[in-house]
């Protein structure tokens, strides 16, 4: 393994742990390994105010893998305690040197993370769901106590079996496993209103637990967003079938199917895709549905998606516009951090969560 130096005796062992964790992930999970020999230890020194999930994320450790990056970066950072490193300590043996967002921008798109976090208690969905999008932003830069803490007490008193599966999922995608069965549950239960808000949960969070709920929930006909939310999560473990059945919703007839298939697809799609995508696309008439298809070709690797991409951020269309504040990231537009920056003034309040996202991911 990579000699680190520098690092006291502490902290080496859990940065050692976690890319065995990661080693390990990478050998089960269907996309590229990332061999720790590729990492490189910068001659900086720790400092206490960086957290490690933030080294990994200005060093664009992610840019090595596909899209499924943020599930294997969960699970490296719910394993290791590392939470203090300098944001310069690490570099990519692949990529080029990163501009860094300035102290001011990420301190503010912290603040402003955390304050909408706290709105989770809200019982409406106009303040819960950013809330729940300003979580996952905050997870994947690394405040995973302040997500916890927040989050898992609302789980004991929420009643909407819609808001408790995003309580839960993200809990999970926090590192906390142990309410998964929140959204296994639910599942199970009768509320068929919060099923597909159950699989997609799932499959965002990668479990599938023993599969036998998740696949009768894939093999159903009655509910084809539920299948393709289901099939997502057995796709993310290489399941030919989920692929099969996703492919054939993306095109079908039914035009929500297609838009939610290529949804899922710009998370465990390959580039094959593309041509079934573009037809799609050419289907697509209403802004949220076009935007579906073209930001998951963005995040395929397509040129003149990713352009018409960043057009979204103008989009009159809200939605449209959060959309593509996230998928910048997925994407990975090194060029929009200027327009994402301006996207924090936004007047939407889920528009600035999902700016700040991406912008916390160093794009």
């Amino acid at each position: 393994m990579t000699s680190l130096p520098l690092l006291d005796k502490e902290v080496e062992t859990e940065v050692r742990s976690g890319i065995e964790v990661f080693e390990s992930l990478s050998r089960s999970h269907p996309f590229p390994r990332l061999n720790a020999a590729q990492l490189e230890v910068s001659n900086t020194v720790i400092h206490s105010s960086y957290r490690f999930f933030e080294v990994a994320l200005y060093c664009r450790l992610f840019h090595h893998f596909s899209i499924q990056t943020n599930f294997t970066f969960e699970y490296i950072f719910s394993h290791s305690q590392v939470t203090k490193m300098n944001k310069s300590l690490l570099n990519s043996a692949q990529d080029d040197t990163v501009d860094e967002l300035t102290e001011s921008t990420r301190a503010e798109s912290v603040r402003f993370l955390i304050q909408t976090l706290h709105q989770a208690s809200e019982s409406e969905n106009s303040k819960f769901w950013p809330a729940i999008h300003a979580a996952e932003a905050l997870t994947s830069a690394g405040y995973l106590t302040e997500v916890k803490q927040t989050l898992i007490p609302l789980l004991e008193t929420e009643t909407n079996n819609q808001h408790r599966c995003g309580l839960a999922r993200e809990v999970a995608r926090a590192g906390d496993r142990s309410h998964v069965h929140v959204m296994f549950d639910i599942l199970a239960g009768e509320d068929s209103s919060s099923h597909v808000h159950a699989c997609e949960s799932l499959f965002s969070v990668n479990e599938r637990g023993d599969g036998k709920l998740l696949r009768t929930a894939m093999l159903q006909t009655q509910n084809p967003v539920k299948a393709i939310m289901a099939a997502g999560a057995f796709a993310r473990q290489g399941d030919s079938s989920a692929f099969t059945l996703l492919r054939e919703h993306l095109q079908g007839a039914d035009p929500l199917s297609r838009q939610i298939a290529a949804w899922v697809l710009s998370y465990v799609g390959e580039r094959s895709d593309i041509p079934a995508l573009k037809r799609g696309l050419e289907q697509a008439t209403a802004p949220v549905e076009r935007a579906y298809f073209v930001h998951t070709l963005a995040a395929l690797g397509e040129a003149e998606a990713q352009q018409e991409l960043m057009r979204n951020f103008s989009s009159e269309n809200a939605t449209v516009r959060a959309y593509a504040a996230f998928y910048a990231h997925v994407a990975k537009l090194d060029s929009a951090c200027d327009l994402l920056v301006e996207l924090l003034n936004d007047p939407a309040v889920d528009v600035r969560v999902r700016a700040a996202h991406s912008l916390l991911a160093s794009i």
